[in-house]
């Protein structure tokens, strides 16, 4: 029997029909280890797996293991970020003695950073910039840089490295942002007061707003966090 477009049920079928397809696409939810990051389902990222080395802890006594995502947004052939999210597998929060300093770049570049570290866990934020892209990336991980060298996804030109570091007991997160010269940062900032070093209020805001979602993670059980929106300026 056929279905008439003008019966109830038909339209019926048709109405939820349109609105299947006027849904938004699903968020994109990448796993590390515990960390669980949510990125906007608006933006096409691509993801890519990258071997972890376990981390060590208590001063090198013992390790935990650790897993890896990289994140690539891109524009046309042109990367505009790259995300490089660390999670530790397993571990608990608790008394472990970490001994570790925020990374820094070592380009003669304005380096801002906040350590609010302390025996027993990570808190770290660090953002440098402007530097060279690619030569910071081989400096600073030369796992990193050989996967974007082989899909041809170096970023090339000048930016910002935003580091994010959150532990406490076994648990670690770890997030690294590389985002070209033209990142608008976050819409939201506000001037402290504190020495930036240079670095735009816009990225620093948009650095802390992701600090604040890695520890975020680290401290909940789901380890579920969000990734601030990213802007590129035209």
């Amino acid at each position: 029997m056929r279905l008439l477009l003008h019966t109830p049920i038909a339209r019926l079928a048709a109405t939820v029909a349109m609105a299947i397809t006027s849904l938004p696409a699903p968020a994109l939810t990448v796993v590390a280890g515990n960390a669980k990051l949510t990125v906007p389902d608006d933006q096409r990222w691509e993801v890519h797996e990258l071997a972890d080395p376990d981390i060590q802890i208590d001063s090198g006594a013992s390790t935990t293991p650790s897993m890896s995502r990289v994140l690539r947004l891109s524009e046309g052939a042109q990367t505009l970020a790259v995300v490089h999210v660390s999670g530790s597998i397993g571990g608990n929060i608790g008394e472990t003695v970490w001994h570790f300093k925020c990374p820094v770049d070592q380009q003669e570049t304005g380096s801002y950073v906040r350590d609010r570290a302390h025996k027993y866990n990570i808190d770290c934020l660090t953002v440098d910039g402007p530097v060279d892209l690619d030569r910071s990336i081989q400096q600073f991980d030369a796992r990193l840089a050989r996967l974007l060298g082989t899909q041809g996804a170096m970023p090339g030109g000048a930016g910002y490295f935003i580091w994010s570091i959150y532990a406490s007991g076994t648990a670690r997160v770890k997030v690294l942002a590389v985002v070209r010269g033209n990142f608008a940062g976050a819409p939201t900032a506000q001037t402290t007061g504190e020495d930036t070093q240079g670095i735009p209020a816009e990225v620093l805001e948009w650095g802390r707003q992701l600090n604040d979602q890695v520890r975020s993670s680290v401290l909940s059980i789901s380890g579920r966090f969000t990734l601030p929106r990213m802007e590129f300026r035209r």
